[in-house]
């Protein structure tokens, strides 16, 4: 991960990094049938939304 952040652009390696907690609740749900709340998706969204925006935004710039 730390030379990810050397080599790469920030922005995209953040986002992937925040990735992981999206998949892990999703894995969760799926493999060991935990129900999540809808507060747990919601943040996932808004976790996938920012990366996405921030994504678009740093390429504009550029």
């Amino acid at each position: 991960m730390t030379r990810a952040y050397r080599r790469g652009d920030t922005v995209v390696v953040a986002a992937f990094a925040y990735s992981t907690v999206v998949f892990g609740g999703i894995l969760d749900t799926l493999i060991f049938n935990m129900a999540m709340p809808i507060t747990a998706w919601f943040g996932m969204l808004i976790t996938v939304l920012a990366g996405i925006l921030a994504a678009r935004l740093t390429r504009s710039g550029k």
